[in-house]
């Protein structure tokens, strides 16, 4: 045992020596709180913040307002994320420390404070910039360390005031790129490889025609789609900039190019390029997620984003035609005149007059017309639309010679328009449609399939003859038995006096 006895006094030594060379503080502190109450730490107007300068151990970024509003990533020039700036603005602009943590600490890197602290400057228009220092989460990870500048007192404030200090550049980058005003579009071009080119004009403020590949007037609502899906268009990743060679991205020749023009600024002109393919190993993408590098005229970088938006440039042009051929709105309606003839056993003696005062309707005898049937016309008339187009000229099958139903409306600044309703169509096939069962169950019922009702139809000023449904006919006969029981009840009134005034 004496043996070892210098051998176990030597570990001992060792060991000892190793514990006192250690550091004193081998984890990071508690918090000491200097007070209860959570001090202001930023106060400023939004609309004051012109610059953020973001220094970090590996790049500095800057962000910064230009003259028009827009605020751009300085040095590449990108566009800067207007959702990133608005949240540094929502974020700071009265920012309150949920804790004073120290103050004068010995060893700020405890707190990511160090050499390699996030430093944030803030510049005003009309006030002194404001600096902080960004540090690491606390270890809740629901507050971060922040110390303002000049000063030593380290302070936790809320997670999403601090943590996009942190963010890659990408994430300051705006990815929507091919933004703009769809009310200022007048014309849309566009031409996708193996189809025909497609062209519509803006006609009127909610007008437009199709050019090509056929003409007809357009719907307004096909034209707002185009322009909605290109001004939606998002940046999933961003490729290099101004590459010397468009070929590895099938820019050289795209495979379509969309163009919008506008009455107050530049055209925009989209080009989309070659779809992504999946790398080796990797799971196929469908149609919608699929892909392509896309370039806007101007712009200097190559995007990446869903090409899905083609399938709207590419579908049947007889899909874009104008389906609301009245082209009405109801709240401008100041008069009509209905006429049915027999048809389904109704007809009208005389045409039926309603004409708008102020908010009311009234009969042609000045009495108010009470009830929603007078305005139902307008509406169902107004928002008419068609279910298909049924020929291009009218023809006797149509029965327009003798319409079930003619209504003339007129205007506030006396425009008019004719609707007829002829004939009897092809009826329509509605599918099967299951009824819901009790909550959390299954369909304890099916309808279906229906046959609904359709007929002619046609505008004194469209060549066009459409099918509708039979919406706009049942409301005009409401009107019509309406009417009908007002000159009964008045015949009733005046054969009463009749017999009152009898000798």
């Amino acid at each position: 045992m004496k043996a070892f006895r210098g051998t176990f006094i030597a570990i001992f030594a060792l060991i000892l020596v190793w514990w006192v060379t250690q550091p004193s503080e081998i984890v990071k502190p508690s918090p000491t709180r200097l007070g209860d109450d959570a001090p202001s730490l930023f106060q400023f107007e939004k609309s004051a913040l012109t610059r953020v300068d973001i220094v970090r151990s590996e790049e500095t970024l800057s962000l910064a307002e230009q003259s028009d509003g827009a605020w751009l990533i300085e040095g590449p020039s990108w566009p800067a994320a207007s959702s990133m700036v608005n949240r540094i603005k929502h974020q700071l602009h009265d920012l309150t420390a949920r804790a004073a943590v120290v103050d004068n600490p010995d060893r700020p890197e405890l707190y990511g404070l160090g050499t390699h602290a996030i430093r944030v400057t803030l510049t005003f228009r009309d006030r002194d910039p404001l600096t902080f220092e960004v540090g690491d989460p606390n270890p809740t990870s629901v507050s971060w360390y922040l110390r303002p500048l000049p000063g030593q007192t380290i302070f936790t404030a809320k997670k999403s005031a601090m943590d996009s200090f942190e963010m890659p550049i990408t994430e300051f980058r705006e990815r929507r790129f091919a933004t703009f005003e769809a009310t200022d579009a007048d014309r849309i071009e566009a031409s996708v490889a193996g189809h025909a080119p497609l062209t519509l004009q803006r006609t009127g403020k909610r007008a437009w025609a199709l050019e090509s590949p056929i003409e007809a007037r357009a719907s307004a609502e096909a034209a707002r789609r185009l322009l909605g899906r290109i001004s939606a268009l998002k940046a999933s990743d961003f490729g290099p900039d101004a590459p010397e060679d468009l070929a590895p991205f099938g820019l050289d020749q795209p495979r379509a190019t969309l163009r919008v023009k506008f009455a107050s600024r530049d055209e925009l002109v989209l080009r989309i390029g070659q779809a992504l393919t999946p790398e080796a190993g990797e799971k196929p993408v469908s149609d919608r997620e699929r892909r392509a590098y896309m370039s806007i005229d101007g712009q200097p970088t190559i995007f990446i984003a869903r090409d899905q938006l083609l399938s709207d440039f590419t579908e049947a042009p007889d899909q874009m035609r104008n389906l609301r051929f009245l082209r009405l709105e109801s709240s401008t309606i100041a008069q009509y005149t209905l006429v049915l003839n027999d048809h389904d056993g109704l007809s009208t003696d005389a045409p039926i007059t309603i004409r708008r005062t102020g908010d009311k309707w009234m009969w042609a005898d000045g009495n108010l017309a009470a009830g929603s049937t007078t305005r139902r016309v307008t509406e169902r008339a107004s928002s008419l639309r068609a279910k298909e187009i049924a020929a291009e000229r009218v023809s006797p099958q149509h029965g327009m010679d003798s319409p079930r139903l003619q209504l003339t409306l007129e205007t506030d600044e006396g425009v008019v328009r004719v609707l007829s309703v002829g004939a009897e169509g092809p009826a329509e096939v509605v599918p099967a449609q299951p009824v819901p069962g009790p909550p959390g169950g299954a369909p304890i019922n099916t309808e279906g399939p229906r046959e609904e009702r359709r007929f002619y139809a046609q505008a004194d000023d469209d060549p066009m003859v459409y099918l509708i449904d039979s919406t706009i006919l049942s409301t005009a006969e409401d009107l019509h038995r309406e009417q009908s029981r007002k000159e009964d009840k008045r015949a009733d009134r005046k054969a009463r006096l009749e017999k009152i005034e009898a000798p």
